[in-house]
């Protein structure tokens, strides 16, 4: 983020060659691809680590408007930060994808930081979790690096306005808006790390990263859907007494699914959504280093819907069907739409766009589809309007 803080552009870069390179002979590397969907942009401000030309040479920290893009995200209590094309990319590449773990990495210190960067008084409803994550990490480089790397602070870990504050940071971005779980890796306490010490630093940190990327297993998984059609549904999902601040996390609005880091223990979620009766789901266990699967099935209000603004006036044809399935849409979709099928599990089986005119029907190719009992979600582009149909396949 901050151009000449070059030590973790060549992290992530070592770090992605890593992964790919011990698939096959590290155990903790495979089960992390197996099971993860991982992201790594190993540089977010080309601007300032390439302003002298095609190589690195003198590297500045801000963009070339003269922005300090991690001072740029919409801050909690003032949305309307100024906001360079770096960062708009980078909100809508986050908000497409909805990571439940992350972080951004830095130079200039030696500690990991966690939210909150904007208030010194306020405590994050999962602070215990962070500062655990968060020591895990400096606790594993103490082992690998030694006592003294990464011991600035309390030995290498801070809330964020404890060290000082911080708006328009990304990590407070990400953890109050999108609902997500970051924090900020201070890496060297050179701004620029020397290319001789690079090597040291990949050492330093990689068994730290692995450790941090498992933490995205645990916890509770879950889905949930409507008890009857199997549809998902986007819940709410909190815990009473204890959520505030944003803390709360929702289902993905096509899978249903979600995940809800916690400190061990025993805790009671409620489920709510638009048109769907409320559910608590008590003594739920959380057990350090271990996942917990959820599934959470809700009840329909009488004459609900399971998607806002949705219409029952969709038509498909043949049905049951083999190769095509033909749709007939309402009035209110047509021109650039776009179609999704999910099967009896909640998994998203295919996405994709297409054009639909007025009364014509568009024809659905499902010939790759096994037998079985399949949703159909179609919607405008903007997804204002948006209708569901349920369609049996057989082979």
């Amino acid at each position: 983020m901050h151009g000449d803080e070059t030590g973790g552009f060549v992290l992530m870069l070592h770090f992605a060659d890593y992964l790919l390179k011990n698939y096959l002979v590290d155990s903790r590397v495979k089960n992390l691809v197996d099971n993860l969907e991982i992201w790594i942009n190993p540089l977010a401000n080309p601007d300032g680590t390439y302003q002298g030309g095609d190589i690195v040479s003198t590297p500045t920290r801000f963009n070339a408007n003269g922005y300090d893009l991690n001072r740029n995200f919409p801050d909690p209590l003032d949305p309307n930060t100024v906001k360079q094309k770096e960062t708009l990319d980078m909100m809508k590449f986050m908000r497409k994808h909805k990571f439940c773990l992350s972080a951004n990495f830095h130079s200039g210190e030696e500690v990991v930081n966690y939210p909150w960067d904007r208030w010194l008084s306020k405590l994050h409803a999962d602070d215990s979790w962070f500062h655990a994550i968060s020591r895990s990490y400096a606790d594993t480089a103490h082992v690998y690096a030694g006592s003294q790397y990464m011991n600035f602070l309390d030995d290498g870990v801070t809330r964020g306005a404890v060290w000082y504050l911080v708006y328009g940071g990304r990590q407070d971005y990400i953890t109050w808006e999108l609902h997500g779980r970051e924090v900020t890796i201070e890496i060297d306490n050179q701004y620029i790390t020397p290319a001789a010490q690079l090597a040291t630093l990949w050492q330093n940190n990689w068994h730290s990263l692995i450790g941090y990327l498992e933490n995205a297993l645990y916890g509770i998984h879950g889905l949930v859907r409507n008890k009857t059609s199997l549809i998902p549904v986007a819940a709410k999902v909190f815990i009473n007494g204890y959520d505030k601040d944003s803390s709360q996390v929702y289902c993905d609005t096509l899978t249903g699914s979600f995940v809800r880091f916690l400190e061990p223990g025993s805790w009671n979620l409620t489920f709510t959504a638009k048109g769907y009766m409320p559910v608590l789901i008590s003594n739920v266990n959380v057990t350090s280093g271990q996942r917990t699967d959820l599934i959470v099935d809700m009840v329909p209000f009488p004459d609900s819907v399971d998607y806002p603004n949705s219409s029952n006036s969709l038509l498909l044809f043949p049905n049951p069907a083999t190769n095509n399935l033909n749709a007939i849409l309402p009035d209110t979709i047509a021109g650039n739409i776009n179609v999704r099928i999910i099967n009896q599990t909640g998994t998203l089986i295919s996405d994709y766009s297409t054009q639909a005119i007025k009364s014509v029907p568009i024809i659905i190719d499902i010939k790759t589809l096994s037998s079985g009992i399949y949703t159909v979600v179609i919607s405008n582009y903007n997804r204002s309007h948006i209708s569901i149909g349920r369609f049996v396949v057989i082979k």
